[in-house]
Formats: structure tokens, C-alpha cells, sequence
């Protein structure tokens, strides 16, 4: 077993190790360079970039003999063949074990590479701060109106299907199904069940991106008819969150097995309403919600133009940030985001923008939640400190080394 482990690590260790990795790196971000004209960020940044294995499909090829017309179609296509791949991820975190094992664990520990050492602890401090920035991250967008506050901010991405009391008032408990549990759901139903609803929620059928549109003889829709609306599929966006997901729902109540079919999608204009267990309950799809740890007040927006141009050169927001029973007034610019514990909060938007601008601007915050928001700052201290005492030590042992052959040169 100790031999197997030795094994194990010089391999990991090695210089070849190490060369596989970045070369499977290289293809990894051309393939996904050239993939991303087609699919869009978010969804090659999942698939090449956020996962650990995956399957890429090279093709297919058009084949056309070399004496055929130039203007003839194709005699065949060659279908496409799919070809397994490691993710990012996963190459990452072999990078991060060979950095363990051959810049750590197998270096000789001495004060000439203490140097070496110290920069190698930097690098995996910061490949460590990608790592939890994948596992802990969340961003979206803080939308906040002249002279009010807010600290919720909604996701980009991720959608969840929300159910809550009609007539609740004041804090509101909602009962939330998050995306990941039915956005990949293709056919069949499942079943959401919770011991204080007095009904199951079934959804039957989602969709990436979608609309919502009266039943008519123009076009035929992708489900059944419901209260006279249908569901019309959409091509997936590119843009991924210019994407509006829907699904098809049965709400089945317990008590009666009484069912009632109904209709969620991103863009509606009000909750789907049922009635169950005597009470009415509100069911819609929406944005995932997140909550600042402190409250964001807008004071006034700034906007500068280019001159004789309706298009803004710079924008700023003085906004107070309250926490607690603590005040403090700040500003954010464009380049100078917010920090405070793992936020930041970059300035993006503002509107309404017409001309003349009104009085009252609103403002549009970047939000990202990143606990390792400064660990590469810190291991790029981390790693210059290494170097600089790695090349320090060196050119003392140069010139240490003049020193000797110019004093055995003299007794010559």
C-alpha cells in the first residue's frame, strides 16, 4: 500500500503530469472559444468550464468528392462523433494536487527553497479561491428606487417555483422548489409534496424558454390548452438570461383529490391562484431571491454624457449602506464597486433613460457573493513575496560565488 502511494505521487508529480494537464487546457478553452458563437456563454461556461467530465461532439462533416461541381450539394454527412473529455474542473483540481505533491510535499525543505515553497502555497491558495468561488458564488441584480432601500437581489440564472398563502400579510413563508429539482425534467411528472400544504404540486412539463399566448388557429401550441392559453416553445437564447422558462403544473389536493391544471412562466403577469384546503394560495416562477446582510439606500444617481451624445460616459450612485443601526454614506462608480463582507456590488445600470432625464433616477447594482473575493489578491502577494526571495536568494549566491573565484583568482 505505502509502495502503491509513493507510486502515486511521483506520478502526480511529475513534469509530464503536469504537461497533460495544460495541453488538455489548451483544447479545452479552444473548443470552447469556438462553441460559445453558437450556445452562448453561460451555456459553454457550464459545460467546459464548471464540470468535471463531458462529452464533446466533433461534426458533423460534410463530405463532397474533390471532382464534383463547386456549386453541388454534399454527397454525405458524416454524422457527429461524440468524444469524452475532462472538465475544467477536474483538470483544476488535478493542477492543484500536483502542485501539493511536486511543489510541496516532495520539495526539499531547506532555506535556499524557501522561495519555491512559499510560491507554490500562493498558487494553490489562489486555484483554491476559483474552487469556493464555483461552490459558494452567487450573482444577480439589486434594483433600488430614489430615496428607498433594498437588500434583495435576484439571480440571473436560476429559477424556482414559489407557493405561499394569499392572505398572509407582513413576513411572508414561502415554500420554494428550487430550479435543479424539475428545469431538466423532459417527460413524466414529478411529484412535490410537503406536510403543511394541503396539496401536492406535480409539474408535468418544462421549458427552457418559452411564451404564453392565446389559444388560436395561427399556431399550434407545445401542450395542452389550459383556460384557453397554451404554451408555444421557444429556441433557447444565447443570452441566457433573456431565457423565460415555463412549466405545466397539477396542483392535487389531498383531502379531495381534487386536481386543477395551470400554467407557470417567468414573464406572467400575475400568480397562478388556486384554492385548496379552504384557503387560496399564489404559485408562480420566478427569479431566484437572495438577501444582503445589510440594506442599500439610493440617495441620487449621477450620469455624464460624451458631448453633443445621448450615450453616458460615466455613472455613479452615492447610496447609504445601513447595517444594523449603523449608517454610512459611499459611492459607486463603475470601476470602484462596493466591498464588504464577500459582496461586491458593481454600478451597471440606471434608468429610465430618456431625454431630458427626470429628477428621479433609479439604480441597477451587480451583485456577487464570492467569500474568496480577495484571495487572489492575497496569493499574488503571497507568490510575489516567494519570488522575490527565491530571486534574491540566487543573486546573493551569484555574487557570493564572484566573490570567491575573483579571491582564488588574486592568490593565482
Amino acid at each position: 500500500m505505502r509502495l502503491l502511494m509513493n507510486r502515486l505521487i511521483r506520478l502526480t508529480s511529475s513534469f509530464g503530469f503536469v504537461a497533460v494537464i495544460l495541453l488538455f487546457l489548451f483544447l479545452l478553452t479552444w473548443l470552447g472559444t469556438l462553441e460559445q458563437i453558437e450556445f452562448g456563454l453561460y451555456e459553454t461556461q457550464k459545460k467546459y468550464f464548471e464540470s468535471y467530465f463531458l462529452v464533446h461532439e466533433a461534426g458533423p462533416w460534410a463530405v463532397q468528392l474533390p471532382w464534383a461541381d463547386a456549386g453541388s450539394k454534399p454527397l454525405m454527412t458524416l454524422p457527429a462523433i461524440p468524444i469524452p473529455l475532462p472538465g475544467v474542473n477536474l483538470l483544476l483540481t488535478l493542477l492543484m494536487v500536483n502542485l501539493v505533491c511536486g511543489g510541496i510535499v516532495r520539495l526539499r525543505k531547506d532555506f535556499a527553497r524557501a522561495g519555491i515553497l512559499v510560491t507554490h502555497l500562493g498558487m494553490v491558495l489562489m486555484l483554491g479561491a476559483g474552487f469556493v468561488k464555483f461552490r459558494w458564488s452567487h450573482e444577480g441584480m439589486l434594483h433600488v428606487e430614489p430615496g428607498q432601500s433594498n437588500r434583495h437581489y435576484f439571480s440571473f440564472h436560476d429559477w424556482d417555483v414559489t407557493i405561499r398563502d394569499a392572505a398572509a400579510t407582513g413576513r411572508v413563508t414561502e415554500h420554494v422548489i428550487p430550479g435543479e429539482e424539475w428545469r431538466d425534467l423532459v417527460k413524466g411528472t414529478r411529484r412535490f409534496t410537503s406536510d403543511v400544504l394541503p396539496f401536492d404540486l406535480l409539474i408535468t412539463k418544462t421549458f427552457k424558454n418559452c411564451n404564453v399566448l392565446p389559444q388560436g388557429p395561427m399556431f399550434k401550441g407545445d401542450g395542452p390548452v389550459i383556460d384557453r392559453y397554451v404554451v408555444k416553445a421557444m429556441p433557447p437564447d444565447t443570452e441566457n438570461e433573456r431565457n423565460a422558462p415555463g412549466a405545466y403544473v397539477t396542483i392535487a389536493e389531498k383531502a379531495t383529490g381534487r386536481q386543477i391544471d395551470g400554467i407557470v412562466w417567468a414573464f406572467e403577469r400575475q400568480p397562478l391562484t388556486v384554492l385548496a384546503g379552504g384557503k387560496q394560495w399564489l404559485i408562480e416562477l420566478g427569479r431566484r431571491r437572495y438577501e444582503l446582510p445589510f440594506d442599500v439606500r439610493l440617495e441620487k444617481i449621477f450620469v455624464e454624457f460624451h458631448p453633443g451624445t445621448a450615450s453616458p460616459r460615466t455613472f455613479w450612485s452615492n447610496i447609504t449602506k445601513i447595517e444594523g443601526s449603523q449608517q454610512q454614506a459611499m459611492r459607486i462608480t463603475m470601476n470602484e464597486p462596493l466591498r464588504h463582507t464577500g459582496y461586491i456590488l458593481f454600478q451597471t445600470g440606471w434608468g429610465p433613460q430618456t431625454r431630458p432625464l427626470p429628477a428621479n433616477l433609479f439604480s441597477e447594482f451587480t451583485v456577487v457573493e464570492n467569500p474568496s473575493d480577495q484571495w487572489p489578491k492575497w496569493s499574488c502577494f503571497v507568490i510575489g513575496i516567494g519570488l522575490l526571495f527565491h530571486f534574491c536568494m540566487r543573486l546573493w549566491k551569484y555574487i557570493t560565488s564572484s566573490r570567491r573565484l575573483a579571491a582564488a583568482s588574486a592568490k593565482d
